[in-house]
């Protein structure tokens, strides 16, 4: 729980660092209240523990269920922040390096959530390897939330 929470804060941090970094034009709005609920939903996701075997069986509890919806939040917003500021980043020079790696990010995250959907319904390889799966899927999420730290730090 402390670590959703640490995490989710620290997402929440972040998401006004975006704000300040892009007062104005692409993204600017769209991109920190994105990423803002993602950081909420990470604390949320903490404060509500999944039901064991929940990715593979039907969340029974209502901790569970929450769990579940707050996660499904994380997943589809991280994929969805990836191409709010790839729009911000292809026009910007001062960040189109980061262009390529928020595109890619985005779709390798989309294929990831329908694996992950795909191997949580059916039974079969992919069922047993969606946690894999998703741990990857946030690896990406976390490596491009890095990557866009990093320049922000060397501009700032």
């Amino acid at each position: 729980m402390v670590s959703f929470f640490a995490l989710g804060i620290s997402v929440v941090l972040f998401a006004l660092g975006i704000r300040a970094a892009f007062p104005a034009g692409t993204a600017s709005r769209a991109a920190p209240v994105l990423l803002g609920i993602i950081g909420i939903s990470y604390v949320f996701s903490g404060l509500f523990v999944t039901d064991p075997q929940a990715m593979f069986d039907n969340q029974q509890t209502f901790h569970g269920i929450v769990h579940g919806v707050f996660g499904a939040m994380v997943f589809s917003l991280s994929a969805a922040s990836c191409f709010v500021l790839w729009r911000r980043f292809r026009t910007d020079a001062a960040w189109r390096p980061l262009a390529a790696f928020s595109l890619a990010a985005g779709i390798a995250m989309c294929v990831l959530i329908v694996l992950m959907k795909i191997g949580q319904l059916q039974t079969g390889l992919l069922h047993q390897w969606a946690g894999v799966v998703q741990r990857c899927c946030l690896i990406i999420s976390y490596a491009w939330i890095f990557a866009i730290s990093l320049r922000m730090k060397k501009q700032g």
